[in-house]
């Protein structure tokens, strides 16, 4: 559910910033980004491991809802500093 909410999320938030330009729909929008970080349920990382060591990587779907956050934030403080 959560990563579903970031994808909606994410291209909701390029669609505001290519066709609407409304900032108070970008802080709905990057509120409810913080909440699909918040209801994400899955794994956060994977342990891999290459010739004795070991890494740590974020799964693909928490790094959807990291991207998703990230993005809507950065198009909201485009739009504080109007530079959208």
């Amino acid at each position: 559910m959560g990563i579903l909410l970031a994808i909606i999320v994410g291209v909701a938030s390029i669609l505001n910033l290519m066709y609407g330009q409304n900032q108070p729909i970008q802080y709905l929008l990057t509120v409810l980004s913080v909440i699909s970080l918040i209801i994400y349920r899955g794994k956060r990382t994977k342990r891999v491991h290459y010739n004795g060591y070991g890494q740590n990587y974020f799964t693909i779907g928490f790094t959807i809802c990291i991207l998703s956050f990230v993005g809507t934030v950065g198009i909201l403080i485009g739009f504080l500093f109007h530079l959208a």
